[in-house]
C-alpha cells in the first residue's frame, strides 16, 4: 500500500473577487447545491467556506493528477463536513483515475490562517492498475 497527496493554498480575497465577478455562475460551476445552500444560509463566512471547498477540490484533482480543464468540478463531490471534513465521493472522469491508480479511500483536511486557507487530501493507494483489472 502506498500513498498519495494533494495540496492546495487559496486567498479568500481571490475567490471572494471572482464571486464579485461572476456571482452565481461561479458557485455554480464550482460548487454542489449542498454548498451552495450553506453558503445562502452563512453569508457572513460563505466566501471563507467556499474557499475552502474550492481549494479541497484542487488538492483533490492533484491527488488523482487530473488536468483541471479535461474534468469538471462536479466530478469531485463534497458531501456534509459541518462540524469535521466533508466526505469525498469521486464520480465520472475522476472516479475512473483514482481507480487506475488504485485509490481506494480519499481523507481531507483543511485549515485557515488570515487570507489564506489550506487543504490537504491523502489517499490510501494499492498502485496503479494493470490495464484489464
Amino acid at each position: 500500500m502506498s500513498l498519495r497527496v494533494g495540496v492546495d493554498i487559496e486567498s479568500v480575497t481571490s475567490v471572494g473577487s471572482t464571486l464579485g465577478q461572476f456571482g452565481a455562475a461561479y458557485v455554480e460551476r464550482v460548487f454542489n447545491e449542498e454548498e451552495a445552500a450553506w453558503a445562502r444560509r452563512h453569508p457572513s463566512t460563505a466566501t471563507i467556506f467556499l474557499a475552502g471547498r474550492f481549494a479541497l477540490r484542487e488538492a483533490i484533482l492533484k491527488l488523482v493528477e487530473t488536468d483541471d480543464s479535461l474534468v469538471r468540478w462536479s466530478d469531485v463531490v463534497l458531501e456534509g463536513g459541518g462540524s469535521g471534513p466533508p466526505s469525498v465521493r469521486l464520480v465520472n472522469d475522476s472516479a475512473r483515475r483514482a481507480h487506475d491508480l488504485g485509490i481506494n479511500k480519499i481523507h481531507v483536511s483543511m485549515g485557515r490562517a488570515g487570507d489564506l486557507v489550506a487543504a490537504v487530501a491523502v489517499a490510501d493507494s494499492d498502485g496503479p492498475k494493470e490495464e484489464g483489472q
